[in-house]
């Protein structure tokens, strides 16, 4: 499974001197410490660790920044969306409340 654009792009700050993180690394920063933690202390302990991705949900109700939101609001007004092109992949949902 792929990681997340923001965890791809801490990894890659970790890994190299030229790379320059955007804010929103801060926000992965703590997500990819918390995963090394847990990894570290479920083979201290001795037992199996799985990771899963949640999938970016949007529809009635939700109304924080996440990128969906923030995209369909855009369009609703006429601006266009500031977007980074990336070739990732997400694994968006819609709920219907």
């Amino acid at each position: 499974m792929q990681a997340p654009i923001n965890e791809y792009e801490i990894r890659n700050f970790l890994a190299t001197e030229s790379f320059e993180p955007r804010y929103t690394c801060i926000y992965s920063t703590g997500k990819t410490a918390a995963d090394l933690i847990c990894r570290i202390l479920a083979y201290d302990l001795g037992i199996d660790y799985n990771v899963a991705f949640i999938p970016m949900s949007y529809g009635g109700n939700n109304y924080s920044k996440q990128l969906m939101n923030v995209v369909i609001d855009c369009l609703n007004k006429g601006v266009a969306p500031k977007l980074v092109e990336r070739k990732n992949m997400y694994d968006i949902i819609y709920i219907k409340t």
